[in-house]
């Protein structure tokens, strides 16, 4: 379970810990970094694990089920569910998100739309990533 790894909780961050574990939690899947049907970690495990009571992690998981991103078995636990189109639909609405985070943070330090492009290409040109 590497990819638990990439969940990280910031208590200085003014989103609730609540959202930042299952936000977390949507990225992981959306990447790709759990495979389907894979059995999750269980509630008490992830609730040490991220210094939170218990019925916030389950909070969380049912926000997830409810979403469509795990479904639980009776007895067994939560498992990760990969319905292709949500993820499509997942990782191009994160993806517009950023862009327009990305925009406002550009325009309030009046860049314009071509200095932008020009120096992303850049930056992707320097990590060998500008045809990905």
């Amino acid at each position: 379970m590497e990819w638990l790894n990439e969940i990280e909780v910031d208590p200085r961050s003014p989103l609730p810990i609540l959202h930042q574990i299952k936000e977390a939690f949507k990225r992981v899947i959306v990447a790709g970094l759990v495979g389907q049907d894979e059995k999750l970690p269980s509630i008490r495990y992830l609730a040490a694990r991220f210094r939170v009571h218990p019925n916030t992690m389950a909070k969380i998981y049912s926000h997830l089920e409810l979403e469509g991103f795990i479904y639980a078995r009776a007895g067994s636990g939560y498992y990760v569910r990969l319905d292709p189109e949500r993820l499509i639909d997942d990782k191009e609405r994160r993806l517009t998100e950023l862009c327009r985070d990305f925009w406002q943070k550009t325009r309030q330090l009046d860049y314009g739309f071509d200095e932008v492009c020009t120096r992303l290409r850049k930056v992707a040109e320097e990590k060998g990533e500008e045809n990905d």
